[in-house]
């Protein structure tokens, strides 16, 4: 496992070299800096991931079809659907909360990008939805997921957060992606936390662009709470599936490596960097 968990941290590096990188440049090429940085990441993992699989049907007689393929099949949908809005919900509260701590602090949020709502649905909802799933939890279940479904739900939800390197996002990020990972081993795609991503993506961008409007925050949150509670209630009716998916995703062990602290030391100093 640690074979897996160095491998990633290091696809993780290379993200992180290449995305402060691609602020150096303009333009085009900025762009094409900036989705290298998700790319090639995603390319080495994805070799390193064919490797480790051969040494671990030698190790333990297992083939790859004997785990889940992790693809972009709908089959799940019923299941998966019942825990999007609550993930938004859980996001949105510790994203408030982190905001008050921070500015108790003196630290500042993000400022409002000055954009059309199209380009900033497409820049800042679907774009990061897809990179970010790709790179953060179908490289992690792929690579990880065959020694232990529990070391896969939280070491990508780690890197996922630490690779904002925000302090206002790292909180809520951890959390959202462990109830993305979750989802998608319950249904064994990689469908539900892209979804998911993109609907909590488009409800930050969609409130961050109109928050200002009272109306629009009332109907927003209002509308929220309810799809909520419903949810819920979807749960609570067909808990012990759930529990049963949950069960599964936490079983195995989890196995750490010195690069992990490496790379989450470096993570949170920059993250501190960014406040001053």
């Amino acid at each position: 496992m640690k074979k897996g968990i160095r491998l990633l941290v290091a696809c993780n590096m290379i993200f992180l070299v290449l995305l402060s990188l691609s602020s150096s440049f303009f333009g085009t090429v900025s762009d094409l800096v900036y989705l290298s940085a998700f790319a090639i990441p995603f390319v080495i993992g994805w070799f390193g991931a064919k490797r480790l699989r051969y040494e671990r049907e030698e190790e333990r007689g297992l083939a790859e079809s004997d785990y889940p393929r992790f693809g972009l099949s709908g089959d799940g949908v019923r299941t998966f659907l019942p825990l999007a809005v609550p993930t938004v919900a859980i996001v949105f509260v510790v994203a408030l909360l982190t905001s008050l701590l921070l500015n108790t602090l003196g630290a500042e949020a993000t400022p409002v990008p000055d954009e059309p709502i199209w380009k900033m649905l497409i820049v800042h909802a679907l774009t990061p939805a897809f990179l970010e799933e790709m790179l953060f939890r179908y490289l992690p279940l792929k690579v990880l997921y065959k020694y232990s479904p529990r070391a896969a739900v939280l070491l990508s939800s780690l890197f996922f957060s630490l690779i904002h390197l925000d302090l206002y996002k790292m909180p809520y990020a951890f959390i959202a992606g462990v109830v993305l990972v979750l989802a998608d081993v319950m249904t064994e795609s990689i469908l539900p936390s892209l979804i998911i991503h993109f609907v909590n993506n488009a409800s930050s961008v969609l409130l961050m662009k109109y928050g200002g409007n009272q109306y629009f925050s009332i109907g927003f949150y209002s509308l929220l709470a309810v799809l909520t509670v419903i949810s819920i209630l979807v749960i609570i009716r067909q808990r012990k599936k759930y529990s049963d998916g949950v069960r599964a995703a936490f079983c195995g062990t989890v196995e750490y490596d010195a690069s992990v602290f490496l790379i989450g030391g470096l993570c949170v100093c920059i993250a501190l960097l960014n406040l001053m």
